[in-house]
């Protein structure tokens, strides 16, 4: 077993280390309720956000901060957009920051990502999510919270977000890459995080105008298949490091990831990450490539 391995996940907290700092009402602690359900669920995350969460957290809407002038769901926005959305949310880069969903992990790695990519310095997800805090018994809050309050040093530079744009990878180059694997010309990798019947095209996509299939030359790795039998925890590294042995995805290559919308695909690249792969999330993913017509090969 390696280092990487026997080291653990350095991007999770478990819910009792949460708890604790909960206790120390640290100033710095930003506690983000990240929850978001696909467009054909029945469940309401403003709606559930508000009667039962964790103490002091505060609803994160991911259909919020997204570039509004593009035509496709969760789109990162620029910087300048998110640097805005951060100061009305009192978010700093230099705050400690934990993201959970009351699905357990579905939609917290998604803001995991999107802060860590824009510059944040401590931002880790909530293993077990709300329902592993709510199955230990730890206390819950129900008060209306919309923001948090103004903060003592609210300086320029406690908001210098600035993209990583390795982490990112946009639509002409997810068709070369694309075309590289299929024709065995490049050792990069593309992993697919939905489910076995929409990456095969059995069911329809969830959203309007939009194809069924995958992308020529990914590999099917679901959000599902890196966590326990209910979802709500990662599987240890040891096992999802196997399980990229099977798939037939080798962490000494980079690997890009997609699912939707580029949500869920960012439950595999948290612990692919952790493994010493080299990561990025194709942005746009399946709602702006099945979009279009297939590339020619």
């Amino acid at each position: 077993m390696n280092n990487i391995i026997k080291k653990g996940y350095r991007n999770l907290i478990e819910t009792n280390v949460l708890h604790n700092l909960i206790m120390t009402k640290s100033p710095n602690l930003r506690i983000l309720n990240t929850t978001w359900y696909l467009p054909t669920s029945t469940n309401n995350a403003q709606i559930e956000v508000f009667e039962k969460r964790i103490p002091s957290s505060f609803y994160f809407d991911i259909d919020k901060v997204i570039d509004t002038k593009s035509q496709f769901p969760h789109m990162l926005p620029t910087t300048d957009d998110f640097t805005a959305f951060m100061k009305e949310y009192r978010i700093r880069t230099t705050d400690q920051i934990i993201c959970y969903d009351n699905v357990g992990v579905y939609t917290s790695p998604r803001v995991w990502w999107m802060l860590s990519s824009f510059g944040c310095q401590n931002v880790k997800v909530l293993n077990g999510g709300f329902p592993k805090w709510l199955k230990e018994n730890r206390p819950v809050d129900s008060k209306f919270n919309t923001t948090y309050l103004p903060i003592s040093e609210d300086k320029h530079d406690s908001y210098n977000y600035s993209l990583n744009n390795q982490q990112v990878v946009n639509y002409p180059n997810v068709c070369k890459l694309s075309k590289l694997i299929v024709n065995k010309q490049t050792q990069s990798q593309l992993v697919d995080a939905r489910l076995n019947n929409r990456f095969n095209g059995i069911v329809p996509e969830p959203r309007p105008n939009v194809r069924r299939g995958h992308i020529p030359g990914a590999k099917n790795i679901t959000f599902q298949d890196v966590l326990s039998e209910d979802g709500t925890t990662y599987l240890s590294l040891e096992k999802i490091k196997q399980l990229g042995v099977e798939k037939g995805i080798d962490t000494k290559y980079p690997i890009v990831f997609y699912c939707g919308s580029g949500v869920t695909a960012c439950v595999p690249y948290l612990p692919f990450l952790e493994l010493g792969a080299t990561c990025s999330i194709y942005d746009g993913s399946w709602s702006e490539y099945g979009s279009f017509p297939e590339p020619e090969k």
